[in-house]
């Protein structure tokens, strides 16, 4: 991920304009890995470099995650362990498709047995 940020170009450009809270239509993506619990058991295995070789599992698989959520608009809330929240300004229901495609994409080329269960709400 060639951008490093920890907060979002949204986040910047309302506290830019003094919004600090507020509300607004917006469109919740989920990404959860499945599995997360057999690769902990592998990192424990691994002895010393287990905690690197995890930290390289979930780079792997949340950087493009990242570039597609930024790339679209959006931005992550949070993150929860093998999870992500990401939030997209407006009502974008396709983002389920779209997101489970990228998804599918990363659990292919991720070089781990990894899947993701995904979940989209609009409001």
């Amino acid at each position: 991920m060639s951008d490093q940020r920890l907060v979002s170009i949204f986040i910047l450009n309302n506290l830019s304009r003094g919004v600090a809270a507020g509300s607004m239509q917006a469109t919740a993506v989920l990404a959860d890995m499945t599995g997360f619990t057999r690769l902990t058991d592998e990192a424990m295995r691994r002895g010393e470099v287990g905690a690197e070789w995890i930290s390289g599992v979930l780079s792997r698989a949340f950087t493009p995650f990242i570039d597609f959520v930024r790339g679209e608009g959006g931005f992550i809330a949070e993150f929860e362990g093998d999870a992500s929240l990401a939030v997209f300004p407006g009502s974008r229901p396709e983002l389920l498709e779209k997101s489970k495609q990228v998804l599918e994409k990363i659990s292919r080329v991720a070089g781990e047995d990894i899947s993701f269960s995904t979940a989209v709400s609009t409001g």
